[in-house]
Formats: structure tokens, sequence, C-alpha cells
């Protein structure tokens, strides 16, 4: 991933990257996602040359991330912590519910 910024990073003039937006908790995650996606640009361009012996797409990726405030002092856990799942790969979905409304 870190790579994957300096890449992405590298493309574009200064002030112009994406950028997390959304206040304090960054909700609008833009430059993750572009990072993810320079991610799979890198992996693709380094199989197609040869570099890497076939260095097949992500279907899925998933991430941590912490968000509110500590739920306690010294607390890893916050009010809004949660995973996040970007499916790359939209066969991988089998099927999916809707929650019932109150």
């Amino acid at each position: 991933m870190k790579q994957a910024y300096g890449v992405l990073a590298a493309r574009f003039p200064e002030g112009g990257m994406p950028r997390n937006e959304g206040g304090h908790d960054l909700l609008k995650r833009y430059l993750d996602c572009a990072v993810v996606q320079a991610l799979h640009e890198i992996r693709e361009e380094a199989s197609a040359s040869g570099e890497a012996s076939s260095l097949a797409p992500y279907q899925t990726v998933r991430a941590a991330f912490r968000e509110g405030n500590a739920l306690y002092p010294d607390a890893g856990f916050h009010e809004k912590t949660h995973i996040q799942i970007a499916v790359r790969d939209f066969s991988c979905i089998k099927g999916y519910f809707r929650p019932l409304e109150q």
C-alpha cells in the first residue's frame, strides 16, 4: 500500500491527489480507494511485464477503520470503529439481504 501511494502521488501535480473527506472521521475515502486501485494497476503491470508470475487481482479488500471518540480512556475501541469491505469482483457476491424496516 505504501508503494502504491508513492506511485499514485507521482501521477498527480501538487495538490491534485484525491483526498479522504467527511470531517473528523473522513467517511468519504477517495484517497484510500485510489491507492487500492493503484495497487492493482501495479500488480497488473508486474504480471504483464513478467516481473511477477501471475499476480491475480484481489477479489475483495478488507480494512479496519478506527473512527469516532474513544469509548473509554486508552481504549482501542472507538464509537465508530468498523470494518469496510470493498468488493472488486462482483462474482464473489452470492446474495444479499435487506434489513427489515422498523
